[in-house]
């Protein structure tokens, strides 16, 4: 068993593709508009109109990021993103694991996005046995994103 897909709701689709293809190396491997009774059905909704796009990793086992943007509402659109308290109930982050920590954070910096860590830290030994890097990220609409490397060992 493992997570198949992980569903972000946006209103900035385009930015959220590039965020992922360019910092995480991710493809495009679907981009429609997801409009018929099948998606009315699974919404318990009729008319929606979504335009959706698949991104993968080369990486075996990767879970793949689904993105929707809905392009007809009939509540109000949030356009300011809030993030939630560091307890808040509910989903808080997903994590993506990278070979270089570091330079990832840097090409995050170069194109604009900036830490909700105040650094990266490294968990003990005692925690993760082969160690491990993180780093928390303010992504696309505010949505936060666990960076991680493994190996690295802390006493």
């Amino acid at each position: 068993m493992k997570i198949d897909h992980i569903n972000i709701v946006t209103n900035k689709i385009d930015e959220h593709v590039a965020f992922f293809v360019n910092l995480f190396q991710y493809k495009v491997t679907l981009d429609t508009t997801l409009r018929s009774h099948w998606i009315d059905d699974a919404m318990n909704k009729s008319g929606v109109s979504a335009r959706c796009i698949f991104l993968e990793s080369d990486k075996p086992d990767n879970c793949r990021i689904e993105l929707l943007e809905f392009m007809n509402r009939d509540v109000p659109i949030v356009t300011d993103s809030c993030v939630p308290a560091i307890d808040a109930l509910g989903i808080r982050h997903f994590a993506i694991e990278v070979d270089d920590i570091e330079k990832t954070v840097a090409a995050a910096f170069r194109i604009g996005y900036s830490l909700y860590s105040a650094k990266i830290v490294a968990v003990p030994a005692d925690v993760i046995p082969h160690g491990k890097k993180l780093v928390y990220l303010n992504g696309p609409e505010n949505i936060i994103i666990e960076i991680c490397q493994y190996g690295h060992l802390v006493k």
